[in-house]
């Protein structure tokens, strides 16, 4: 049996995480949420996930920070930075450090599907 593609949500914003998980449930990936970046770090320690898509600003420890954490560690894991704002900044800065793609929350959702199903198909 195939495995399902797998998503870890990272974000403290409960309302979000909670759409995140119905659409992709509904589109038949499997995803975990976590609060926060440390958190996360734990979870990929002790789990395999295809894909971390995780918000810019969170407390404890930035979008950022988590990013180049797992992709010192973690240097083949995909990796989708969200955010609310539309910042050329704050996109730059991710795609720079080594997030595959950046999307901003309240953006057509169907390109955000698009973008995660392209990734899906990278990896098969």
């Amino acid at each position: 049996m195939k495995e399902r593609y797998k998503i870890l949500i990272v974000d403290d914003n409960k309302d979000y995480v909670e759409v995140l998980e119905m659409i992709f449930q509904t589109l038949g990936y499997e995803s975990m949420a976590v609060v926060d970046g440390q958190n996360a770090l734990k979870v990929l320690e002790i789990d395999r996930f295809d894909l971390v898509i995780s918000d810019y600003l969170m407390d404890k420890m930035s979008g950022i920070e988590l990013l180049e954490k797992i992709k010192d560690k973690f240097s083949d894991l995909k990796f989708l930075m969200i955010s609310g704002n539309d910042n050329k900044e704050v996109q730059k800065e991710a795609l720079t450090k080594g997030a595959d793609g950046y999307f901003v929350k309240g953006s057509d959702p169907q390109l955000f599907i698009n973008k995660i199903d392209d990734f899906k198909k990278s990896k098969s």
